[in-house]
């Protein structure tokens, strides 16, 4: 729509030049050629400034999938598929198998829900309830309330797990067992919690045994807790306005307008204190995940089970995770100056308008299309600038977190727990009939090399062998086909 206006101001300028004689209205382009100069050096930088942040932006999402190849896969294959320690480690009963597992998996969906979470975070979409992410956190004690009991008060999660576990069903009505009363002196929330349940216990049997114990979705077993309000999709983008789209132009006026308002309304030239700005979400939820994943990495140092190497990788990988949140928080919250966007925006306008003035003289009517093709430039610049500076949303210039997401990191999470858990004995490969360990210089397989007498002389004579033939390939790779050194024939030259 911009680029319309334009080149119908330039037509109605040269119009009036060409119809009416006498009436010149061209000016000197010096200093219009100046500022174009300057203009185009400050949209530059502009443009790269809001750049940089979003190739920041995309770096920070590659270390979060790099972390989260890496904590997977500590997790999976460093820590034992036991929750105690016993006293034969070769000797692990099923259920203790089966706990171990199932903590490993559970840990492992922490950390997918945390980049889940971040993108929701990101983009400024509150809670948890959402298809990609609600499976994943819906059994945490932060999320898994009793209705009726608010978020804000679940502070602190030990609290929460003692009080929410000793709910029980009695004859219809919810009571408190008492170490849950014990635990409510001790702990404010667990007060809470049983104030609320006490309520909660006046309404109807069914109904409080509805809020007790949801039901659930899922094809075998019980399935995953229904939320509390309906699952939104894993993307949500905005709807199409068209109205601003259409009146785009209007933008710097009305940013002015805002701009200029706000400093009448200001006391004595003093700076106005601005409105409270209203947090991102309602609550961060990806810090929350991490402090989750440093209480499991501080069980397993408790429970002694892993070294104390493994726990430092662990523990260097929820660090670079906070690391990561916080750095996309600031870019995030600190976008480009109001003042110099607007200000930038309007020198380009006041320069575009300008310019036909300038060339009109010279050029006649092709000033219309040069108009065209110069808005196009700048606007365009202007626009990506603005474009790319928050990566975060849903348009096409934006980072594809959902892809992130679901495509890089979920898929490899299923990828590393398919692989067995145990540490794969390198005797199962290695001395195999499909090994052939030294192929070409000998084809014979592992356990036939085993078989053979004198296998060491076999074996040094192969390795030889492979590193002469590696050294001719080398020097015919480096163009000499007689096999000659090529440091040797340029001296010798």
């Amino acid at each position: 729509m911009q680029l319309n206006r334009l080149p119908g101001w330039a037509a109605l300028i040269v119009g009036l030049d060409i119809t009416h004689d006498g009436f010149n209205l061209g000016i000197s382009n010096t200093m219009l050629s100046v500022l174009g100069t300057v203009i185009g050096f400050i949209i530059s930088y502009r443009t790269s400034s809001a750049y940089d942040r979003y190739w920041e932006g995309r770096r920070l999402w590659s270390d979060i999938v790099i972390q989260s190849r890496v904590f997977a896969r500590l997790i999976w294959f460093h820590v034992p598929n036991y929750i105690n320690l016993p006293a034969d480690p070769n000797n692990v009963s099923e259920e203790e198998t089966v706990k171990g597992l199932i903590e490993k998996k559970t840990m492992i969906n922490v950390i997918e829900a945390f980049s889940f979470s971040l993108k929701h975070y990101l983009r400024s979409e509150p809670g948890v309830y959402y298809e990609d992410l609600w499976p994943l956190v819906c059994y945490l004690p932060r999320y898994n309330l009793p209705s009726g009991v608010p978020k804000d008060g679940a502070d602190n999660l030990h609290a929460m797990a003692a009080s929410s576990s000793s709910l029980n069903e009695k004859g219809g009505e919810i009571s408190m067992s008492s170490s849950t009363n014990t635990m409510s002196q001790n702990y404010p929330v667990a007060n809470l919690l049983r104030q609320k349940t006490e309520s909660a216990a006046k309404m109807s049997a069914a109904h409080a045994h509805a809020m007790a114990q949801p039901p659930t979705v899922g094809g075998h077993g019980s399935g995953i807790p229904i939320p509390p309000e309906p699952l939104r999709p894993a993307r949500n983008p905005p709807d199409f306005n068209w109205i601003d789209d259409l009146f785009q132009f209007l933008i710097p006026v009305r940013s002015a307008f805002k701009y200029i308002s706000r400093r009448a309304r200001s006391k004595d030239g003093q700076r106005r204190k601005g409105k409270k700005r209203k947090p991102l979400t309602q609550e961060n939820i990806p810090l929350e995940l991490t402090l989750v994943l440093s209480s499991y990495i501080s069980t397993l140092a408790k429970r002694k089970t892993i070294d104390a190497p493994t726990v430092s990788a662990m523990l260097l990988s929820v660090s670079n995770f906070t690391t990561a949140l916080a750095s996309l928080e600031r870019i995030l919250t600190t976008p480009i100056p109001v003042g110099y966007a607007i200000h930038l925006k309007h020198v380009v306008w006041l320069y575009l308008l300008v310019l036909p003035f300038q060339i009109e003289a010279a050029l006649k009517w092709v000033s219309i299309p040069a108009v065209a093709i110069s808005a196009f430039v700048f606007l365009g610049l202007l626009s990506i600038g603005t474009e790319i500076e928050n990566p975060f949303g849903y348009d096409l210039n934006d980072l594809n977190m959902d892809y992130f997401c679901q495509r890089i990191i979920h898929r490899e999470m299923l990828e590393i727990t398919s692989h067995p858990s145990e540490s794969l004995s390198p005797d199962i490969f290695i001395y195999s009939t499909q090994n052939v360990p030294f192929h070409p210089q000998d084809n014979r397989n592992a356990e036939e090399l085993l078989s053979v007498r004198n296998a060491r002389n076999h074996v040094e004579r192969a390795l030889s062998s492979s590193t002469l033939d590696h050294i001719e390939r080398t020097k015919t790779y480096n163009g000499r086909a007689d096999g000659r050194d090529p440091i040797e024939a340029v001296a010798e030259a």
